[in-house]
């Protein structure tokens, strides 16, 4: 869409703050060392996560201590303009939070399109990072994402965003989240 010397305009959606680490993290901090501008856009204030560390986060401020991690790690990677959507975490199916009208997974499908497009609008990006149809595990909040930004690509008539999903094969998902805990 816009190709100022080049340089690519790149828009990365995801549902939680963490989401752009698996899968994309690599790739988005390779596009910013190469020139190009990356916004990271959140769609949940990741207020429902896990606390592993109850010395680092209450139930009460962790969707700030979220925020902050992922403004902290697009920092460290050159990634300059983070914003959220600021929707409820959805959590797992069949969870209270799930069901929470404020969440993600039961907002108005028709708002979140509108903030997509709005998005695309102002941003003109050349390419667009998001979840893939399973959303990597089923998250509900994943999967919604992929929904609407994939339905809001669709329905755009001439200059589009090329959209890319992040997906990984489960057994490497697995074996990470392993490593990982």
């Amino acid at each position: 869409m816009t190709h100022d010397n080049n340089k690519l305009s790149v828009l990365c959606l995801f549902a939680h703050p963490d989401d752009e680490a698996f899968g994309s993290g690599g790739t988005i901090a390779e596009l910013v060392q190469n020139g190009h501008r990356v916004t990271m856009v959140c769609a949940t204030n990741g207020d429902v996560g896990e606390i592993s560390d109850p010395t680092l986060a209450t139930p009460e401020n962790l969707w700030q201590v979220r925020q902050g991690e992922l403004c902290s790690a697009m920092d460290v990677i050159g990634v300059a303009d983070v914003r959220f959507l600021n929707y409820r975490d959805s959590g797992m199916p069949g969870t209270p939070d799930n069901e929470n009208p404020a969440s993600l997974f039961q907002s108005d499908p028709a708002k979140v399109e509108a903030q997509v497009k709005d998005l695309i609008d102002e941003l003109r990006p050349d390419l667009l990072f998001t979840h893939d149809p399973t959303g990597g595990y089923g998250h509900p909040d994943h999967v919604t994402v992929h929904e609407r930004v994939t339905a809001t690509v669709e329905s755009m008539d001439g200059d589009r965003p090329h959209l890319y999903y992040v997906c990984f094969p489960q057994k490497n998902f697995r074996t990470l989240w392993q490593d990982m805990t």
